[in-house]
């Protein structure tokens, strides 16, 4: 591949470029972080459209109701069609540069005690979420622990698929049970996870850490990722990504980072449906880290966002970043002013208001 467009110029020059996303082999869908997302609105817009498609992959009515699945980039050209899990496996293993696998709209599939699925590199895993509003396929575990489901390799592309974990709930210790995690990725880069549903994983949906970078999280359904003290919908570690025009309900963090250095992200055009037992938008600092200081990562990029939260902020910052924190253009829905944005110190005793721009959001009741 020798085309590949900078992702994340963004986070450090606080601009919107457009990204290019590579799929596999020798083809490149290009997706554009401004089409149809002007940075003059407030929010994720009345059309609850982002690029051409739904945010979420799925309609959503105008209670926030959650409907059909719908989404135009449906993968209909595949290498090879597996319907099991030893199909699945097998193919994985083998698979070469280019390959497209697709995983039969109607299957459903246990991968109980198989952990750490290897997708290798310029891979496509597919399945059909959103075609003829169908939810394609299921793919599952019910072990606790697993850490992760899948490993996807760099230049992949996970996308239509329903990837659920084995524990939607609470509980009342971070570590009672052991944690699991859907998708992960240590030092990836050019992965793209779209039109999935991701749901059941009690420390994150999706994990990215170890210089992860050039990650593309769009059009997703995240919900039920709740444990106390953890439950991300995508969480960072000494990593960067995208994540935009996703779907978040019945967590605790939509997108948090650790803030150690080399930790930055941009949540643009996401809406945040109510069910929240924590802010929606994290980075921690050193108070987390318990490295007795005030960073809280490098970058940080939150715009365009709905955020439909009463009890919790909607943006926490718990120290000061690197470069700046950029909260912009987002909607808070019942959250006052004063609380929809936190920033604090390592001791948590004061806002600091340092390294963050904020400007453009509206605060409103509904």
């Amino acid at each position: 591949m020798k085309k590949l467009n900078a992702l994340f110029i963004v986070l450090s020059l606080g601009m919107t470029i457009s990204v290019s996303s590579l799929v596999k082999g020798s083809s490149l869908i290009t997706l554009s972080a401004s089409k149809n997302t002007p940075t003059d609105t407030i929010g994720i817009g009345d059309s609850k459209k982002v690029d051409g498609n739904y945010i979420g992959g799925m309609h959503i009515s105008t209670n926030n109701a959650i409907g059909y699945n719908i989404y135009n980039n449906v993968i209909t050209k595949y290498t090879i069609k597996v319907a099991s899990k030893d199909e699945l496996l097998s193919v994985l293993k083998n698979a070469g540069k280019g390959s497209i696998i697709y995983i039969d709209d109607n299957a459903v599939i246990d991968l109980t005690n198989s952990k750490d699925i290897h997708i290798p590199d310029d891979v496509t895993l597919a399945s059909g979420r959103g075609k003829q509003k169908g939810r394609g396929a299921l793919i599952f575990t019910t072990l606790n622990g697993t850490l992760p489901l899948l490993d996807p390799g760099n230049h992949v592309r996970i996308t239509g698929l329903r990837i659920q974990g084995p524990d939607t709930s609470i509980g009342k210790n971070a570590y009672a049970v052991p944690v699991s995690r859907g998708i992960s990725s240590s030092g990836g880069s050019y992965i793209t996870i779209d039109n999935c549903e991701l749901y059941g994983w009690s420390h994150a949906a999706i994990f990215l850490f170890n210089g992860a970078n050039h990650i593309y999280i769009h059009h997703n359904y995240f919900h039920n990722n709740q444990r106390t003290g953890l439950g991300y919908g995508v969480c960072l570690d000494k990593a960067s990504a995208l994540v935009k025009a996703n779907v978040f309900n019945y967590g605790r963090h939509a997108v948090a980072g650790t803030g150690a250095t080399g930790t930055s992200y941009e949540a643009s055009y996401n809406l945040v449906l109510p069910n929240f037992i924590g802010h929606a938008f994290d980075m921690h600092g050193g108070i987390d880290r318990k490295d007795n200081t005030n960073i809280a990562g490098d970058s940080i990029k939150i715009n365009h966002n709905t955020i439909f939260l009463r009890d919790y902020p909607g943006v926490w910052i718990r120290g000061i970043p690197t470069h700046t924190a950029y909260i912009q253009n987002n909607d808070f829905i019942n959250l006052d002013s004063n609380k929809a944005i936190k920033q604090t110190d390592k001791i948590e005793a004061q806002f600091l208001n340092k390294n963050i721009l904020m400007r453009n959001n509206r605060f409103s009741k509904k």
